[in-house]
């Protein structure tokens, strides 16, 4: 139920923000309702719940709201990692862990996923910061067969791994309010856990074609060294998402767009 509120509170505020970034009228009433339900849903734990909450102040401007959630989120996440299975699983996959995971209760197998992963849907497209909202056309970009063209649907979604999307939260957050040291910092921790996270991430997307969300991780990290006017650096880490993933990837749009911008600037 928490997680059912959390998601239809990130679905009205999604137009509430459109409502006001149009010029629209909106009611003061109508978004406070929708911050009781974002409240209520924190009573679960459940990460991707503080995340969800944390990503809609941002899209909203209350940036130093925002900040107040992301050392308690970090601490959620540290403590959750030693007993949750499904990140266990996503380090070191193995048919043991699974089949130990296939019967634990849904409940607790629902929450921790939640505490690694999470999705946003197109209807709370407007609660996700506006480069993310690229990974909703993957579906739309590379080569692709007939059979699969009709499944767009399933690829219509943000699909990040939290621990990086914090990260990736808590640098342009920082770096809107000209926190340098802040932002250098979460842009570290999102270098550390990228370089960690990569090799073992290469090798299960050559296996079994899966790579747990890391290609938009990449993508958010490019989008950082991108911010930071180091256009090499994200130009590699937009291939390197590409290469691991190479279908229904992103990376494609950003890869195209640093085309354009390199084209346009030999042109001038």
């Amino acid at each position: 139920m928490h997680s059912v509120m959390s998601y239809l509170a990130s679905k009205l505020a999604s137009v509430y923000i459109e409502e006001k970034a149009e010029g629209r009228e909106y009611s003061h009433d109508y978004i406070n309702k929708v911050r009781q339900r974002f409240t209520k849903s924190l009573e679960s734990n459940i990460i991707g719940n503080h995340i969800r909450y944390a990503s809609f102040l941002f899209c909203n401007g209350e940036y130093d709201e925002a900040c107040k959630y992301f050392d308690f989120i970090e601490h959620l996440k540290y403590e959750d990692i030693e007993s949750n299975l499904v990140y266990q699983l996503y380090v070191s996959p193995s048919d043991s862990l699974a089949m130990q995971i296939a019967k634990k209760p849904h409940e607790q197998t629902f929450k921790q996923s939640s505490s690694v992963f999470w999705i946003f849907g197109p209807e709370a497209a407007m609660c996700v910061p506006a480069f993310l909202r690229c990974e909703m056309y993957q579906g739309r970009v590379g080569t692709f067969t007939t059979n699969n063209v009709v499944l767009y649907s399933m690829y219509d979604f943000i699909r990040v791994q939290i621990q990086p999307y914090l990260y990736y939260l808590q640098y342009i957050t920082y770096r809107v309010l000209h926190q340098e040291h802040k932002q250098y910092e979460a842009l570290l921790k999102f270098l550390i856990f990228t370089e960690i996270n990569k090799s073992t991430r290469f090798l299960s997307s050559k296996n079994d074609g899966v790579c747990g969300f890391f290609d938009t991780s990449l993508n958010m990290l490019g989008h950082c060294l991108e911010l930071e006017q180091k256009l090499e650096s994200a130009w590699e880490t937009y291939t390197t998402s590409l290469q691991m993933q190479p279908g229904h990837n992103a990376a494609i749009l950003h890869i195209t767009r640093l085309l354009s911008q390199v084209f346009q600037s030999v042109r001038a």
